[in-house]
């Protein structure tokens, strides 16, 4: 890896070839960043956009990097709106993604389960968010009865593709048809409700890049 650690470099490295795959690892997953042959890292705080992270485990790195004969951009942690961060730097991931011409992205994070199928080191393919900081967020919860329609920011190929591969290899992997969005640790009774209202999870990460999703960014 050279010495160049800049954005500068690592947006012409991606233009000289564009990553395949964008992928942050979310709490609890930032060592895969080691088995990634390194091209170049940027710190969050030298990209456009991004800031520093807070949170323990989440080492706030943009690094571009061969994986098994492929071009990937791995986001090594995140940022959280409860840390602070304006919405825009918490949505930035997805937007730098783009930017250097990525057109997938895999969104990983350790979520709470609670849902009884739920074990520990189950993976869960996310399909919805409830977003308890709405006005009449219940309305939009699979039980409620008047949930409107709508469709999932995730592409169903590549969710298809995780459940296969899990398969493959033995591993519990859950279609879970909503979360529960929370700004910071929930309390017992956000709990109950999400869970009596067909919530799989309680969780602080994702909702915020997932916006970027809805709005086609």
């Amino acid at each position: 890896m050279s010495d160049d650690h800049s954005f500068a470099r690592l947006a012409a490295e991606t233009r000289a070839r564009p990553p395949e795959l964008a992928l942050a690892l979310g709490s609890g997953l930032g060592e895969l960043a080691s088995r990634c042959e390194a091209v170049c890292r940027v710190p969050f705080a030298e990209v456009p956009g991004l800031a520093s992270p807070s949170v323990l485990g989440h080492r706030g790195c943009v690094t571009l990097g061969n994986w098994l004969g492929r071009r990937v951009l791995l986001f090594e942690g995140r940022l959280h709106f409860y840390e602070g961060h304006a919405w825009r730097a918490v949505e930035g991931v997805v937007q730098v993604a783009h930017a250097l011409g990525t057109r997938r992205f895999v969104m990983t994070n350790a979520a709470g389960g609670i849902h009884d199928a739920l074990v520990p080191g189950t993976l869960m393919i996310i399909e919805d968010h409830i977003e308890l900081t709405w006005p009449y967020c219940w309305r939009r919860c699979p039980r409620s009865g008047i949930r409107k329609a709508r469709p999932s920011p995730y592409t169903p190929r590549l969710s298809e593709a995780l459940r296969l591969a899990a398969a493959e290899r033995g591993i519990a992997c859950r279609n879970m048809p909503s979360i529960s969005s929370l700004p910071a640790a929930p309390a017992p009774r956000s709990i109950c409700a999400a869970s009596r209202n067909g919530c799989a999870t309680a969780m602080a990460a994702i909702r915020g890049d997932r916006r970027c999703f809805w709005r086609g960014g």
